[in-house]
């Protein structure tokens, strides 16, 4: 209590003011991945190979030859759609197993692969070899047309095995000879088709279900 003639007490302090929010940061979303969970099985499957082109003596020919080779097997699971292009699938290969090229991701895909009986070997039929060099251009504005109302991918596949064979037949003497012998020159390879159906075939409860995706593999053999 001030007393008569004492200075004035001073005032309460008041509340203390709190410091301003610190603004957080957000984080940008990352691109969107542009593999599909089952494209990206498929690659898994080719990183073993990719490793050995890499240690090979001459690792920028041995890469290139292993690219050449996988690609036709990419493009008769996944055939390009869309804004795709075959320049453009070729540069997001390299990136992909340039990144993917671990020890892990190996053992990883061994593993699995491991877990299912070794696919026998085939080259690619003379239409296939086809399709992968002139779909785009030729094949794909009929299925286009043609797949209107087709929902299921059993039907989408059977309609460009039709088509492909149709068009092939009226191609040119000049183009079927050289698809001729691009199919001469093949290197066998595992009806691969599997890390595809396998995964799916992994992930089924039904041997009914798992059998009709197996087929779906090898619609081309029929």
């Amino acid at each position: 209590m001030a007393t008569l003639g004492s200075p004035p007490s001073p005032p309460p302090p008041g509340p203390t003011a709190s410091p301003p929010p610190v603004p957080v940061e957000q984080k940008k979303p990352g691109p969107k991945p542009w593999a599909t969970p089952e494209q990206w099985t498929f690659l898994e499957g080719g990183v073993p190979e990719y490793r050995t082109a890499q240690s090979a003596k001459g690792k920028n020919a041995a890469i290139a030859s292993f690219i050449k080779d996988f690609m036709p097997r990419f493009w008769l699971e996944f055939p390009l759609e869309g804004a795709r292009s075959k320049d453009g699938d070729i540069k997001r290969m390299r990136e992909w197993f340039q990144n993917h090229r671990s020890a892990k991701k190996v053992e990883n895909a061994a593993r699995i692969a491991g877990i299912f009986v070794k696919p026998r070997t085939r080259v690619l039929k003379v239409e296939e070899v086809y399709s992968c060099n002139y779909y785009v251009d030729r094949i794909k504005p009929l299925v286009d047309q043609r797949k209107v109302g087709i929902s299921s991918r059993g039907e989408v596949l059977k309609l460009i095995k039709d088509t492909t064979k149709e068009v092939f037949e009226v191609e040119s003497e000049v183009v079927r000879n050289q698809v001729l012998e691009w199919t001469k020159e093949q290197v066998p390879f595992a009806i691969a088709a599997v890390p595809d159906y396998r995964t799916k075939v992994a992930t089924r409860t039904s041997v009914d279900d798992a059998q009709q995706v197996k087929g779906d593999a090898s619609r081309w053999d029929r």
